[in-house]
């Protein structure tokens, strides 16, 4: 049971970490949302596809490592994992998104040169995708300190 409480708590403090990024670079983006309900309802929904790309991040390290407990494993080799595939997933993402119309920039959103996509977006996913892996590092070594 503790488990589970430990992950829904990582995971809950993921939401968070992400649904404040969204509100706090709303301005980043064309106007997508009207009125103060719709600008929650918006930044919810896509706090939450964030946390299914970390759940996703999690699954593709499972695959690569064939270990569950993957996130936990000596070295740096999670930690460039995380960076890498975040990175890479979240420029495919912006891409996809920016050519198919789904949201737009504002003139104030930086770009990163040659792939020409926001660097809050990709950054946004790389920051807290790697902060999660040491939320989740943390959480589940103390819970395996505990358990002895």
């Amino acid at each position: 049971m503790q488990k589970v409480r430990n992950i829904c708590f990582g995971l809950s403090t993921v939401f968070l970490f992400h649904f404040v990024w969204e509100m706090a670079h709303a301005g980043l983006y064309a106007p997508h949302f009207f009125g103060q309900t719709d600008f929650v309802l918006v930044h919810l929904r896509a706090a939450l596809g964030d946390v299914a790309l970390t759940g996703l991040l999690y699954i593709v390290g499972v695959a690569v490592f064939r270990d569950m407990r993957w996130f936990l494993a000596k070295g740096f080799q999670p930690h460039v994992f995380v960076v890498c595939s975040s990175l890479f997933i979240s420029i495919v993402i912006e891409q996809f998104a920016l050519l198919s119309k789904r949201w737009v920039y504002s003139p104030l959103m930086p770009q990163i040169p040659f792939v020409h996509v926001g660097i809050s977006p990709v950054a946004q996913l790389t920051v807290i995708s790697f902060c999660a892996l040491l939320l989740f590092r943390l959480i589940f070594k103390q819970t395996n300190k505990n358990r002895f």
